[in-house]
């Protein structure tokens, strides 16, 4: 069994493509499951794309029906939602509803009790971020920059020399599910496996063969895995669901505060020094809030603003959320007169952002230079700044510390707002 899906780039921007593969192998039956989805309308934006692998527990008898069942209620289900919940909430509901259903199963089945029994692993893509739920021994995986992490840990248990599932879908009226957040970029690649496929290849392997993801369509790359699996001697059903990262929307500003706020605050510099990519040309300014520094990036040449917030801050929560919120703001709204910031070309190791360099000065040093200024000066000053504010007002935003010191004027009379943290 084989899935491939390349969907359209919908309006919201984010672009995933799938790929599966799945095998009875040696054994008469598929017991294994997977579906994937990503809508094409607006339910994009407010659910992200889905994917789910199931494993039914080949002791009973009808674990084949719990895994297809689990798998396709899932993603139906899921996308069924009402788009004011949160992931979280709503896979908690959906898969809540499931094991109830598949306990209910088990327990009004006197004859075969507990025949219907899966292993699930389910994640959701929503803007930039990953959420992964998991319960039992399937696994999922996240490959990144050709380094490939385990991002479930199997719910297993050993009795008598033998490996037994400590959880499962329909085992408990309560279940526990396992739930992880983590952060995506375009070109990572997402793996769901089963154990007929993971405990015949190892890490490196598994590695090994996903280098060629970026190259071979992702059926292809599933394919593969499990055939190299079956050479390794699996002797149990195989299963592979692959999910590349195409494209995604511009971050939230939640996940770019919980990316950002993590970086340490970088050490006061001086001319010469040099943070990642960026050469320190000239101090602009350094106080008790932040520094600022003329900097080039060494890979382009681009001149830009470095903005770094001070040490003494560190530990105050309301100006750091400030300081994320001005580097974001910034990148969300395009104007002449508003600040650009920019995304730095590469991994940012410290907590800091990039700005347009403005030659100018602020409006209250215009202000000390004309002390009674012609309306004919003050006109075209006053123009651009309400400009630069319906730029908020459409974005929904309120700058909340507009004054002199916060809107420059370069050498042309070009106004540029700027400080919106």
């Amino acid at each position: 069994m084989t899935a491939q899906q390349r969907p359209q780039e919908s309006p919201a921007e984010l672009n995933v493509s799938f790929g599966g593969y799945s095998t009875a192998g040696q054994k008469p039956v598929n017991q294994d499951a997977f579906a994937a989805h990503l809508p094409i309308n607006s339910s994009a934006r407010f659910k992200g794309a889905a994917a789910a692998i199931a494993d039914g527990v080949s002791s009973c008898e009808n674990s084949h029906i719990a895994s297809q069942t689990s798998v396709t209620s899932f993603i139906e289900d899921y996308f069924s939602t009402p788009d004011s919940w949160s992931v979280k909430q709503s896979v908690s509901r959906v898969v809540t509803g499931l094991n109830n259903w598949l306990h209910q199963q088990n327990s009004t089945s006197a004859a075969n009790r507990d025949s219907m029994l899966t292993t699930f692993s389910a994640l959701i893509i929503k803007s930039n971020t990953l959420y992964a739920f998991h319960v039992g021994d399937s696994r999922i995986w996240h490959f990144h920059h050709q380094q490939l992490e385990q991002l479930t840990t199997d719910h297993n248990r050993i009795e008598g020399g033998r490996n037994y599932l400590s959880r499962a879908l329909g085992a408990d009226r309560h279940l526990e599910v396992d739930y992880s957040q983590q952060e995506l970029i375009v070109g990572d690649l997402l793996m769901l496996s089963t154990d007929g496929v993971h405990e015949f290849l190892s890490a490196s392997e598994l590695k090994s063969l996903l280098t060629s993801a970026a190259t071979d369509n992702l059926e292809t790359v599933a394919q593969t895995i499990v055939e190299h699996a079956l050479a390794k001697g699996s002797d149990d059903n195989l299963t592979v669901l692959l999910v590349g990262i195409d494209h995604l929307p511009a971050e939230t500003l939640d996940e770019n505060h919980r990316k950002l706020t993590r970086l340490p605050i970088p050490p006061v510099m001086s001319v010469g020094n040099r943070i990642d990519d960026y050469e320190v040309l000239d101090i602009i300014f350094s106080g008790t809030r932040s520094h600022m520094y003329k900097v080039r990036e060494l890979s382009s040449g681009n001149i830009y603003t470095l903005k770094a917030p001070s040490v003494n801050f560190s530990d105050d929560p309301l100006y750091l959320d400030g300081f994320v919120r001005e580097e974001w703001v910034g990148q969300q709204i395009s104007h002449a007169n508003v600040m650009k910031t920019f995304a730095p070309a590469g991994d940012k190791k410290f907590l800091y952002y990039l700005g347009e360099y403005i030659e100018g000065i602020n409006l209250r040093q215009w202000m000390d230079d004309h002390p009674q200024p012609a309306p004919e000066l003050v006109r075209p000053i006053i123009q651009q700044a309400i400009k630069g504010l319906r730029a908020f007002q459409r974005q929904g935003m309120v700058h909340q510390d507009l004054k002199p010191e916060n809107i420059m004027l370069n050498r042309d009379g070009q106004i540029k707002i700027l400080d919106f943290g």
